[in-house]
């Protein structure tokens, strides 16, 4: 490597645009798209940053699927479902290798999994440790045993994980002349350690992303990692200072909550010119839900869902969940209705397999009466629906005639948000008891710094149960 690049950007700052500017100067000056290689934290933020830049040809993908390839892995070697099920017979621990950020929600097995991948990710083996720190099940006995029997296991089978992936592809850089790398915050020690096993084989690396939105930390991610690679490399620094989705008021709050956080990178940035609004709520019940008004709801765990999802459905107002279990609009049951006024209006035209999901929610006594003659009544009486569900369902199509499939309120963990932004943003200011328990003050600050950034216009702020001060 002989240049490199940090760029950080605050929120709404227009990082992605600016990345995309970068790669049409590479290729300005003679670079090949094909010697270009752009990573992100997701696939579908890589593939963006692509159709911006207008360019075919670029190498794109996440950090593992670059791996993934310099490795010259087979599909077929990487653990699956059907690998976890075989597993847990040999181990007799369940497992379904299911991926959650809040670990107390997960089975032993998968609980055990992640802190077991979490350890790879840092470099760590003091599993006592690990463990310890952990808001999980189980015990350490049983912790070690899977640890024992899970390499075994892939030893045994001849079969990898994601953190096998990584180390597989160390020192076998992809040939390109340029390495973009996005929202380098969330990388981990160990991902750290394969960018650096590439980059002496690579003219230019530019980094990007924001060390106070760092809020993978429980998932490995280094907050520190961008600056130590700055500082070990001596490589030019730039701060994007203005944004522009944040709003003055909202502005002023987050730069006074993550100014709390001991150690990051001090940034000077803007606002967009816009006063904006910040409200405070002691209770959900008495927030205004707008269904007129693009609206995120961010709860930093789904166990703080309960109380704002009573407050709008006791309201009838429509919403949808962006990850953790489905909204009313989301759920079967939401289906079978739309299905079964599909089935009213195009009498009975509907698919068997669209049939059969209407009749999985039918009311016992109908269930073996023919489907054709039950279409005359209506669906508030022919399917089984839990009572709040079914006033809830009945209010909405009542006041809009249907049920809504693309509602402008959506509810999601700050988590799931990261990327996102809304006209107004309602924050529930809390968390679980396990989370406040295990709780790195630095990594909830920023955690709530970025719920509090998705802000376009409004910002509503509810207080909930061990909640932080901002």
């Amino acid at each position: 490597m002989r240049n490199s690049i940090v760029i950080y950007g605050p929120p709404g700052t227009g990082k992605t645009s600016r990345l995309v500017r970068i790669i049409k100067e590479y290729i300005n000056s003679g670079v090949a798209p094909s010697r270009i290689g752009v990573v992100s934290f997701t696939k579908a933020a890589a593939k963006e940053m692509a159709v911006r830049a207008d360019e075919v040809g670029m190498q794109i993908a996440t950090l593992h699927s670059f791996a993934y390839h310099q490795a010259n892995i087979i599909k077929d070697q990487v653990v699956n479902n059907e690998w976890f099920k075989l597993f847990a017979q040999h181990s007799k621990i369940q497992i379904s290798g299911t991926q959650n950020y809040e670990i107390e929600e997960l089975g032993e097995g998968d609980a055990y999994l992640s802190l077991y991948s979490y350890g790879r990710s840092i470099l760590s083996q003091d599993w006592a440790a690990i463990f310890k720190n952990a808001p999980t099940i189980g015990n350490l006995p049983r912790f070690n045993y899977f640890i024992d029997s899970y390499c075994d296991f892939k030893e045994q089978f001849g079969v990898i994980d994601f953190s096998d992936m990584l180390d597989l592809a160390l020192h076998k850089a992809p040939d390109l002349d340029v390495l973009i790398l996005d929202e380098a915050q969330d990388f981990t020690p160990q991902q750290w350690q394969l960018i650096e096993s590439w980059i002496s084989a690579i003219e230019t690396v530019v980094i990007a992303g924001d060390d106070d939105q760092a809020i993978y930390k429980w998932n490995g991610a280094d907050p520190e990692g961008m600056r130590t690679f700055e500082k070990k490399h001596q490589s030019e620094r730039i701060i994007l200072d203005q944004s522009y989705r944040i709003p003055k008021a909202v502005h002023s709050l987050a730069n006074t909550l993550i100014s709390r956080v001991r150690s990051r990178v001090s940034k000077v940035y803007n606002p967009r010119d816009f006063e904006g609004t910040v409200t405070r709520y002691a209770d959900a019940r008495l927030v205004k839900f707008d269904p007129d008004i693009d609206t995120l709801v961010l709860v930093r765990n789904h166990s703080l869902r309960t109380d704002v999802e009573a407050a709008m459905m006791q309201r009838g107002v429509p919403y949808i969940s962006e990850g953790g279990r489905p909204a009313p609009l989301n759920s079967p049951q939401a289906r079978a209705v739309r299905l079964w006024s599909l089935a009213q209006k195009s009498k009975g035209m509907i698919t068997d397999a669209q049939e059969r999901q209407i009749i999985r929610h039918l009311k016992p006594i109908y269930k073996n009466k023919p489907f054709e003659k039950l279409l005359a009544m209506s669906w508030m009486n022919a399917l089984e629906l839990p009572k709040p569900l079914l006033h809830y369902l009945s209010a909405v199509e009542g006041e809009y005639g249907h049920l809504p499939l693309d509602p402008k309120i959506r509810i999601s963990t700050i988590h799931g948000s990261k990327g996102r932004e809304a006209d107004r943003v309602i924050l529930i200011n809390g968390m679980s008891q396990r989370t406040y328990e295990s709780q790195d003050t630095d990594s909830e600050i920023r955690t709530f710094y970025v719920g509090i950034t998705r802000a376009k216009k409004e910002l509503i702020i509810v207080s909930a149960f061990n909640g932080i001060h901002i």
